[in-house]
């Protein structure tokens, strides 16, 4: 139950986003590296278990966070906030039925698994 949580809000968190960060005008806001730590575990975790969906994963994050360089996230995964999150979200992730995390990951990418159904 606890995984099916963290893994719905996470998610969920990255889909709001969506719209807003590719609305024009839209610049993007500092990283938060608690929010990025969780959204990475997430992304890394489907990406693993769905590596089809890979593209789409990666672009979900840009999606959440807007367009940063490269040198503003890694100064931000480097923060023990960012690990923090990461490193906890990931090992509850880690004990969710593979099955059921696999649907729970297509189901976010558009074109793909439960958004058709």
């Amino acid at each position: 139950m606890k995984t099916r949580v963290i893994l719905g809000i996470s998610l969920g968190l990255a889909m709001s986003s969506w719209a807003y960060a590719d609305a024009p005008g839209n610049r993007p806001a500092a990283i938060d590296p608690t929010r990025l730590g969780s959204i990475d575990a997430v992304l890394h975790f489907c990406r693993h278990i769905d590596p089809d969906g890979s593209s789409g994963y990666r672009a979900l994050r840009v999606a959440y966070f807007g367009r940063h360089s490269d040198r503003a996230f890694d100064v931000v995964e480097h923060t023990p906030q960012y690990h923090a999150a990461f490193t906890q979200i990931r090992g509850v992730l880690g004990a969710a039925p593979r099955d059921w995390a696999l649907e729970g990951c297509r189901a976010i990418l558009p074109g793909r698994g439960g958004h058709q159904r």
